[in-house]
């Protein structure tokens, strides 16, 4: 919209969000939008307002994706299916037929699909899986650890992503002109990896057995000894005191040089802080990346560093202090105020104590006793009292819930309790959560149909608990990778009935990273079908002169970029066989010509508008890149969603994404030299690794901006109902 057509929306229209039948008859995404912050002022007011915590918020925290966990699943099935069936130990057909149906629909990590494909393909890994299960049985094999487990793994906390990362990194071994050989790599580093020893190079089946190792060797490495307890392998959430992150990056950087210029016999004496660059999320990805860089024997021989310094630490630690948790560096706690913690700015800055998350992870549990909470469960007299214990006979609490028919009463409670903004604090898992030990979640549309859909007599309870608590209580869906699709699952599953506007109150926090026309569209939708009002974020400013300050779609020109950026490193892929090395080096010319392409495009100095020559600039963009001294850079801008720049520490990950442009500007001056091409290979697979995670924080920070802003305007509108006239 124009700014002349916004100008005559009457401000009394935007100011008073009652007036529902003019909105739906001129639903105004500028006016939706205006209304949505005005009721969710509202609602904070009172007090009640319900977090719904959607499958993205958990990424703010470097947890793993729902896409790549789909991948991690689907990987991890097949290659037990292959492993198995190279041995003949699979015989019944029907195995066949579904490993075959796996593998068509498979899904890679770098493509989008719909829900519908998705949960195809969770439903055929687990069917698979279980197949294979049935048969270890019929052979007297105990099964191993079942599929639902390893998901559960991945999701729980941190832990799953981090090993993914690095894991990945291990395994990408394509541009190397020679392998490792793994008999002589663990006999020549005995001390760090004692438990394989026994490694014998296998007749068949090689890459599928050390890949399998790899994956042992990385999880060895990050918990340190096979005896450490089950519950003491976990990382710090936040770097334990405020470091530079430049700093971090040049230290780890630092340290995988040494390795990789010195022999064996020179890098004992190396020690390797392993877990300070493990503790943000942006540490994993860099550190991932910087394994990527390395060629394969330094790589492992990192590894191996790492394994026997991280033993040797915590054997210290344990003789120096007595402490519940083996790690090194305790999570930083949320007494001190991080500025991108959506989960601690829901609860600090807008006061929310109730929460619906439909997410298998423990973050919301872990944000409450980061801030001083007990949790308090059915029955549990023993935490009930830890109040009292501590002398502190009104201590904070916090309820968890997994939702099932015998928790309904539970779930009505929270719906129609009123509002205690220092005791009240509640946590629901609509899909369960994950264990370590006998967890249970819902993915599949069975497990839905068991849980939710029921024939028996809980049934007509549970739907009246589900209705009451997204019915009685304003809700805020937030989420950094939310899209259409994630947000319309709920809505569907929890508040398909057909209701009035201004029955209830839905409001869905949404990236602003498409097209506008789009997005437009989409939040008018949403309200008409679903009664939901959106409120878009990714807005930022820049100073386009001295005086004057001009706003733009920051994220989604981000996006736009980086979906460029990943066209021209994904023509890096595959180079493991001879065929595949050759046409690998057949893609010179290729790469060079869209990386003239992409440089061209910054370059420019007047931009046409033509989307055909510049498919992801508009002129406007220009105020967000800096090409001064024929270096293209992403500016800092210095507001995102009205908060400045200094305040959401963005300068790292802008940073690490103009490493990534300026490595695609380079490749179209290179020479044809094969080591060198292999070379840019590893790094194109690191900027790869580290461009996803990038793009994931600037999420974050977006979101957590859009958090304090609407804490702001909560603030402006309760001054100025004080300043009204009395009646």
């Amino acid at each position: 919209m124009s700014a002349k057509e916004s100008s005559q929306i009457p401000r009394s229209l935007l100011d008073w969000p009652y007036a529902t039948r003019q909105l739906l008859q001129t639903p105004d995404p500028e006016v939706i939008e205006a209304h949505a912050r005005n009721l969710l002022s509202r609602a904070l007011n009172v007090g009640r307002l319900t977090a719904f915590v959607g499958s993205g918020a958990s990424m703010a925290y470097g947890r793993i994706s729902w896409i790549d966990m789909l991948c991690a699943a689907q990987e991890a099935v097949l290659e037990r299916y292959d492993a198995k069936s190279k041995k003949g130990e699979l015989t019944g057909s029907h195995i066949v037929r579904l490993a075959a149906l796996l593998k068509t629909h498979e899904i890679k990590k770098d493509r989008k699909y719909d829900a519908s494909a998705q949960l195809t393909v969770f439903q055929l890994s687990e069917e698979l899986d279980k197949a294979i299960d049935a048969e270890d049985r019929l052979r007297g094999e105990r099964p191993t650890k079942t599929f639902r487990d390893t998901i559960m793994w991945v999701t729980r906390d941190e832990r799953g992503h981090t090993e993914r990362l690095l894991s990945d990194a291990f395994l990408d071994r394509d541009a190397e002109s020679e392998s490792i050989d793994f008999e002589d790599f663990l006999r020549t580093n005995s001390d760090s990896f004692t438990e394989f020893l026994s490694y014998k190079k296998p007749a068949d089946d090689v890459e599928g057995v050390e890949n399998k190792l790899i994956g042992q060797l990385v999880q060895r490495t990050l918990w340190g000894k096979s005896e450490l307890p089950f519950k003491d392998r976990s990382l710090p959430q936040f770097p334990t005191k405020k470091v530079k992150q430049r700093k971090v990056h040049e230290d780890l950087e630092n340290e995988l040089t040494k390795i990789a210029n010195l022999g064996k016999s020179q890098a004992e004496s190396i020690v390797f802080d392993f877990e300070k660059f493990i503790s943000s999320p942006v540490d994993r990805y860099r550190l991932a990346a910087q394994f990527r860089e390395l060629p394969e024997k330094n790589r492992f021989q990192a590894l191996a560093v790492i394994a026997r310094n991280i033993d040797k630490l915590r054997d210290a630690e344990k003789q120096n202090r007595e402490r519940k948790h083996s790690v090194r560096g305790d999570r930083l706690s949320r007494k001190n105020f991080h500025q991108r913690d959506p989960l601690l700015l829901l609860h600090r800055e807008l006061s929310i104590r109730r929460f619906l998350t439909t997410n298998y992870d423990h973050e919301i549990g872990r944000l409450l006793k980061d801030i001083g909470y007990h949790r308090i469960q059915k029955g549990d007299k023993e935490n009930a009292a830890k109040g009292l214990d501590a002398g502190d006979p009104i201590a904070p609490m916090y309820k968890e819930i997994l939702f099932d028919h015998e928790s309904t009463g539970e779930l009505a409670a929270l719906a129609t309790s009123d509002r205690s903004r220092r005791r009240a604090n509640w946590v629901v898992h609509l899909h369960g959560r994950a264990e370590e030990e006998g967890g249970s979640i819902i993915v599949t549309e069975e497990d839905y149909q068991r849980h939710y859909a029921r024939n028996d007599e809980h049934r007509a309870s549970m739907d009246d608990a589900v209705k009451l608590a997204f019915a009685a209580q304003p809700i805020l869906f937030v989420g950094i990778g939310m899209d259409e699709v994630d947000l319309l699952r709920p809505l569907r599953e929890f508040m398909s009935e057909t209701t009035r506007l201004g029955d209830r109150l839905v409001v869905a926090l949404l990236p602003a990273d498409g097209e506008a026309k789009e997005e437009s569209a989409r939040k008018i939708l949403l309200l008409r079908r679903y009664g939901v009002y959106t409120i878009h974020f990714g807005e930022a400013s820049v100073s386009s002169s001295a005086e004057e300050k001009k706003s733009g779609r920051w994220l989604a020109l981000i996006k736009k970029v980086k979906n460029s950026a990943e066209e021209i490193l994904k023509l890096f892929d595959k180079a493991a066989g001879e065929k595949q090395r050759a046409d690998f080096l057949n893609r010179r010319d290729q790469i060079r010509e869209k990386s003239k392409k992409f440089s061209d495009g910054f370059k420019r100095t007047e931009w046409s508008l033509d989307e055909k020559d510049h498919p992801f600039f508009d002129e406007k963009d220009r105020l967000f890149f800096d090409t001064k001294a024929n270096q293209i850079t992403v500016r800092v801008p210095d507001a995102v969603e009205t908060i400045l720049a200094r305040d959401l520490e963005l300068e790292e990950e802008i940073d690490a994404f103009n490493e990534v442009l300026r490595f695609i500007c380079q490749l179209h001056d290179s020479s044809d030299s094969k080591e060198e091409w292999f070379q840019f290979r590893r790094d194109a697979q690191s900027y790869r690794a580290m461009l996803a995670g990038t793009y994931n924080i600037i999420q974050t920070v977006c979101l957590c901006a859009t958090l304090k802003r609407l804490a702001q305007s909560w603030k402006e509108w309760r001054n100025d109902w004080r300043t009204l006239p009395s009646p």
